[in-house]
């Protein structure tokens, strides 16, 4: 058996992208940051796309993923699906 196991969550993600509507960048900043408090190490954080399917992530960009990785030394996860293959 594994001695450690680690959970990645990916509401900000996978749940807002299926929410009815976009949430704000403000209350999606405050669910990372409980979701920190609570000892969460590593979160998808959101998704850059320009695909329709993911209109609901358009906000990842204003995130300030920096201030969170500084302040709770944490893994951040970000979904990259509109770059060119090479």
């Amino acid at each position: 058996m594994a001695e450690k196991v680690c959970i990645c969550e990916d509401v900000t993600r996978d749940g807002f992208q299926s929410a009815d509507r976009i949430i704000r960048v403000e209350d999606k900043l405050t669910i990372l940051e409980m979701l920190a408090d609570a000892g969460v190490q590593q979160i998808e954080v959101g998704a850059f796309s320009k695909y329709e399917s993911m209109k609901k992530m358009r906000n990842t960009g204003e995130l300030s993923f920096m201030s969170l990785f500084m302040s709770y030394h944490i893994s951040l996860i970000v979904i990259l699906s509109s770059l060119p293959v090479m």
